[in-house]
């Protein structure tokens, strides 16, 4: 279990120098490691670093010997891990004590295998990672060619949740856009959704990018492509996990109750016309939330209380001697009802 105060006392990150391809299959040789063999491996640690972002090495051994069993002794990999970290890859082979000053320097099985992108990041991604997995269980494919297709940088499992949102993401680009153009975009974006962005961060993202949403109504349809597909992704926070799976495995644990609902305060605000039930129903719209079904309830649920307040208003009597409705101040009478 992870306790340290990941977060504090951050230094720069001492990135080991760069070797050239020259130097790095000679010191192959040394261990001696068969170039076949490296390149498995280098193949192996680049899928665990796009699958689960952080990993050990001590974890990631015990995943290469469940697909490869004969592939590398200990003493090995450890002498492979070592070079790898010279390497110009999608990943750092880096200890915690590289890290954070207040941190002790551990086994070298506990030195860390990491996406490049959680510590190229202005925030501390890494950190935010590593306090998302706490506790959670590591997920594994259910055979070698499903992990190892995550050695592609921009690899994503093509599921339908992802089809849907790619085709409405798509059908909002600029018209003019090259299909390489487009490529490249959902390449970010889906790069990004690994670290689990959220939907206000994601629209104004999309937005700098020129692919725009004209109404409220577009917002909505996004929102409920990106949920459905968010809770069917598979995620840097999760351990590889989908926010579903972990779900399926232990709801009381995973799954985090949450509901939205209208209150006395709001239904007020609504009823005086402080604000109007689309400007509401808008704003909810770009709410991050874990699930689909809390954003339909809310939304039921203010269609309801929209009628309630519609059907008061034409049935409420205003007395001659009221205030007027219209705010005047003034006596109905006086006012409007003369």
């Amino acid at each position: 279990m992870m306790t340290e105060n990941i977060g504090e006392g951050q230094k720069p990150v001492p990135f080991p120098e760069m070797y050239d391809r020259r130097e790095l299959n000679a010191l192959y040789r040394e261990i001696p490691l068969k170039d076949n063999t490296s390149r498995l491996l280098r193949k192996y640690f680049n899928a665990m670093a796009n699958l689960y972002g952080v990993i050990s090495l001590r974890d990631a051994l015990a995943v290469i010997r469940r697909f490869s069993p004969r592939t590398v002794t200990d003493e090995e990999f450890l002498a492979f891990a070592e070079i790898a970290r010279h390497e110009c890859e999608g990943y750092w082979v880096l200890g915690r004590s590289e890290l954070y000053i207040d941190v002790a320097a551990r086994d070298v099985l506990d030195r860390e295998v990491i996406c490049t992108a959680l510590l190229e990041a202005e925030e501390d991604l890494y950190a935010k990672t590593v306090h998302q997995q706490m506790e959670k269980p590591l997920y594994i494919p259910t055979d070698k060619a499903s992990l190892l297709a995550y050695a592609e940088p921009f690899y994503v499992e093509k599921t339908a949740e992802y089809a849907a949102l790619v085709d409405f993401i798509e059908a909002h680009m600029p018209v003019d856009w090259m299909r390489y153009e487009c490529e490249v975009v959902l390449d970010e974006i889906f790069d990004l959704l690994r670290v689990d962005v959220d939907l206000n961060a994601l629209i104004s993202l999309l937005d700098e990018m020129g692919i725009e949403f004209t109404d409220a109504s577009d917002i909505e349809q996004f929102a409920e492509r990106w949920i459905r597909y968010m809770n069917n992704a598979r995620i840097f926070a999760n351990r590889g996990h989908t926010p579903n799976e972990l779900s399926a495995m232990n709801p009381h644990r995973y799954e985090k109750p949450q509901t939205a609902s209208i209150g006395p305060r709001m239904r007020a605000a609504l009823a005086r016309g402080d604000m109007t039930v689309e400007e509401l129903r808008e704003e909810f719209m770009t709410v991050d939330l874990p699930h689909e079904n809390v954003r339909k309830a809310f939304l039921e649920e203010l269609d309801a209380v929209a009628a309630e307040i519609a059907a008061q208003k034409k049935s409420a009597k205003v007395g001659r001697n009221d205030p007027c409705p219209c705010g005047s101040g003034k006596k109905y009478k006086k006012c409007c009802g003369k």
